[in-house]
């Protein structure tokens, strides 16, 4: 059985932590951080939620924006988009507004 996790929800959004700079170059999101001197590199769909968490949307919005750019079933984009924003606030790239 899989290790099970909190789902980082946050109905009013997140933002990057203080230490966190990142920027899309070509189709990929680099992401600094800056304190622990390391470089997380993510793919286009990565950089496309990366720019909506920018903006301070929360996890349905980017959901509704992701949809607007993505075909898919909506339900599997929902499940993929909360692991890829639990995976970020695990490596302390965002945190909650």
């Amino acid at each position: 059985m899989g290790k099970l996790r909190k789902k980082f929800l946050s109905s009013s959004g997140f933002r990057f932590k203080r230490d966190i700079v990142w920027r899309k170059i070509k189709d990929r999101g680099v992401v600094v951080q800056t304190k622990r001197a390391k470089i997380i590199v993510f793919n286009e769909t990565g950089a496309d939620i990366l720019r909506f968490i920018e903006k301070g949307l929360n996890e349905e919005e980017i959901v509704k924006e992701m949809a607007k750019i993505y075909s898919g079933d909506i339900k599997k984009m929902r499940k993929e988009i909360g692991i890829f924003i639990n995976e970020l606030a695990e490596k302390g790239v965002i945190e909650k507004k």
